[in-house]
């Protein structure tokens, strides 16, 4: 990863109020000890992208963005490959690429740690066919599960909104068949799940495949394969330890390149946000984004001896 240290003179804040914290954007301008260019609170993504390009044309060199990962994605689809310093402010449920590139998940602290004990990195981005994405794409259980969370829920509970989703998905559970074809390996079968990763973690704390990075250039893929409902509650208990991608029913690579057929169009997750397709052509954009991470970053952590 490139670093160098974050002491930006020029920086602007946008806020999204759809996200679970999104009602504090007008408190977060507080927490800054020198005021930003400006600050904006968006109701919709196309007010979000419009507040990006205001902070592409008026060259700030950070942007603190506020929101969960599917604002995250928007933000980084505008500024892949500008200069322009994405800094994260989780206000989401999930917060991964917050939780994986070590940003305090308080706002105030996070807003300490960018100014003060940050540095800019470069990251990979991933693509689903022409869908950019920075965490997640999911097929599945998964999928099953952002259906089934209630936005009330998300606003008072937090992640915990999580658990009763999860029960709901795992009740009406749907087994799809799957062909994924790459250099690193195929695979062809019934699955109760598909994830595919740009970054080490998803869902929040939990690892993608043993190897998965979020500078490496490569997506990280696993399935659950269809087996009984007891390989579900292993798969559960294994997951929660970083240890999934050990077990049978398990099947795990990481890959520059992967195509993905499935037997029709699915619903499919990217970074929180639902679309259908069928056949995903999944690749990485080797950092071609920069952001506000720690110095030592969770990706890096894994690499050392």
């Amino acid at each position: 990863m490139v670093e160098s240290t974050l002491q930006p003179s020029r920086f602007a804040v946008v806020v999204s109020g759809k996200s679970r914290q999104g009602s504090k954007g007008g408190e977060i301008v507080e927490d800054f000890p020198t005021p930003p260019l400006w600050i904006e609170e968006t109701g919709s993504p196309q007010e979000m992208e419009r507040a990006i390009h205001r902070a592409i044309e008026d060259a700030v060199e950070v942007l603190f963005v506020g929101g969960g990962d599917g604002t995250i994605r928007l933000a980084a689809e505008q500024l892949v490959g500008s200069d322009i310093v994405l800094a994260i402010l989780p206000l989401g449920t999930g917060n991964s690429l917050a939780r994986e590139i070590g940003i305090p998940l308080s706002i105030p602290e996070a807003i300490d740690f960018h100014l003060n004990q940050s540095v800019r990195k470069s990251i990979d981005v991933a693509f689903a066919n022409d869908n950019m994405f920075v965490t997640v794409a999911t097929i599945g259980l998964t999928a099953a599960i952002v259906e089934n969370l209630e936005a009330k829920n998300k606003k008072v509970l937090g992640r915990l909104a999580y658990f009763p989703a999860l029960l709901s998905a795992i009740r009406f559970r749907t087994a799809f068949t799957i062909q994924i074809e790459s250099k690193a390996g195929n695979f062809r079968g019934r699955v109760w799940q598909f994830v595919a990763a740009n970054t080490r973690l998803h869902g929040g704390p939990f690892q993608t495949t043993e190897n998965a990075a979020i500078d490496d250039g490569k997506v990280s893929i696993y399935v659950v394969k269809k087996r009984g409902p007891w390989d579900l509650f292993k798969f559960g208990l294994a997951l929660a330890g970083s240890r999934h991608t050990e077990l049978d029913s398990t099947w795990a690579i990481d890959a520059e390149t992967a195509t993905v057929t499935l037997s029709k169009a699915r619903k499919v997750i990217l970074d929180g946000d639902p679309t259908y397709m069928r056949q995903i052509s999944f690749r990485s954009n080797l950092k071609g984004l920069l952001v506000s991470a720690a110095p030592s970053s969770i990706s890096d952590q894994q690499r050392s001896p």
